[in-house]
């Protein structure tokens, strides 16, 4: 892997195939390659795009990034304070703090979003489950990010059906951004 100190992310062969299974006592007989020899570079400050038509793997190579997936094989080498991550070999207990810095935000933002639940609670669920804030704290953090992402904080108490799609994006990048801060000086 690259030593480069603006290099943030780096994939080298990644694949992940999915067996096919045939039988009554379900034996593989092949594999569906979904992402197949994968190689990526990605700077500080880059912006990358995966295009391509349905089902050529760009949700199954984002879910092994942050290893929703398995990956079959191939390196993932994210490069954070000076060193380097290999997310591909983290265990349990480092996949959970990985997980709390790295968040995907879906394509169908209707899909993804709980009808039940509404914008405070959609937003503030991974900071509760993550222990990074409670009570009024959790309200004060998930007000500042709905207002970084555009939205009103009037629309904390809404429920995903009353939001256009994109006010539905909206909402599922203000759910990735976790690290929004309350200046308790003001």
């Amino acid at each position: 892997m690259n030593a480069n100190n603006d290099v943030l992310l780096e994939v080298e062969g990644l694949r992940k195939y999915f067996p096919i299974q045939k039988g009554l006592m379900r034996r593989t007989i092949g594999n569906i390659k979904a992402v197949d020899d994968v190689n990526l570079r990605v700077q500080r400050g880059e912006v990358l795009g995966v295009v391509g038509e349905s089902g050529c793997g760009k949700t199954t190579l984002g879910r092994c990034l942050v290893r929703v997936y398995e990956p079959t094989g191939g390196q993932v080498i994210l490069h954070t304070d000076g060193r380097e991550l290999s997310v591909t070999e983290l265990n349990s207990e480092q996949m959970r703090l990985f997980r709390r810095s790295v968040q995907m935000i879906f394509q169908d933002p209707f899909a993804s979003l709980n009808p039940r639940m509404n914008v405070l609670e959609t937003v503030g669920e991974p900071l509760k489950v993550n222990g990074l804030a409670s009570g009024r704290d959790l309200e004060d953090r998930v007000a500042k990010v709905i207002q970084q992402v555009g939205l009103r904080v009037e629309h904390l108490r809404r429920y995903p059906h009353s939001f256009s799609g994109g006010q539905r994006q909206r909402i599922g990048i203000a759910r990735a951004c976790r690290r929004a801060r309350i200046d308790r000086r003001r």
